[in-house]
């Protein structure tokens, strides 16, 4: 019921550019948003916290300054073990500061997604990635009659109970679909343009 509710939730508060009318749409969207990123590996002492035209970034070596989405700067910090709603009321430079003072310094590899200069995540070992469109695959082929609710003349949606929604949107949000697989309880939320999915190897997930 949790992920439902979660799944509505996300589905509504989306902009009109993270919203598709179909899976298909979405489908194409992820896997054009695949093609452009790629998987970084790099030691933690490659991975520097700077900032540039005070704003703070991440210069991870010979892939050069990324940016950070909200999603790469809250794993970022998990990553530190900093409070990001500290580092958030701090100046650039003093954020980089503290990052640059907790960052992990062991020999693992950290795992960075990238598409173009942005980083979208940011984890360690213990992940496996699972791309958006993989899992639409998934969907496609076992949700053939899922489809997304009709809308109304207001520019809201029917719900099936035949009443009026108001003025949300209809459509699918890259976050609001979730599948179960396997006989093991596993969970993988379908994410947007700030994240992508990854599965942890002993059965968690990157939600």
């Amino acid at each position: 019921m949790s992920n439902l509710l979660h799944a509505h939730r996300e589905l509504y508060k989306r902009s009109p550019d993270e919203q598709f009318g179909s899976v298909e749409s979405l489908f194409t969207h992820c896997e054009a948003q695949r093609n452009v990123s790629r998987d970084v590996w790099r030691p933690p002492q490659d991975v520097r916290p700077q900032t540039r035209e005070d704003s703070l970034i991440l210069n991870a070596g010979a892939d050069g300054d990324l940016s950070l989405n909200d999603w790469s700067f809250s794993q970022l910090c998990r990553l530190a073990l900093v409070s990001k709603e500290t580092v958030n009321r701090v100046a650039p430079d003093t954020a980089s500061r503290i990052l640059i003072d907790t960052m992990p310094t062991g020999s693992k590899p950290l795992q960075l997604m990238v598409t173009n200069d942005t980083l979208r995540s940011i984890h360690g070992v213990a992940y496996s990635r699972l791309w958006n469109s993989q899992l639409l695959d998934v969907i496609r082929e076992t949700g053939g009659e899922f489809i997304p609710p009709p809308p109304a003349r207001n520019g809201g949606t029917l719900r099936s109970g035949g009443g009026l929604s108001g003025s949300r949107p209809s459509g699918f949000s890259p976050c609001a679909r979730t599948i179960s697989c396997g006989t093991r309880w596993k969970s993988w939320n379908l994410s947007g343009n700030t994240r992508e999915i990854s599965r942890s190897r002993s059965v968690r997930s990157d939600a």
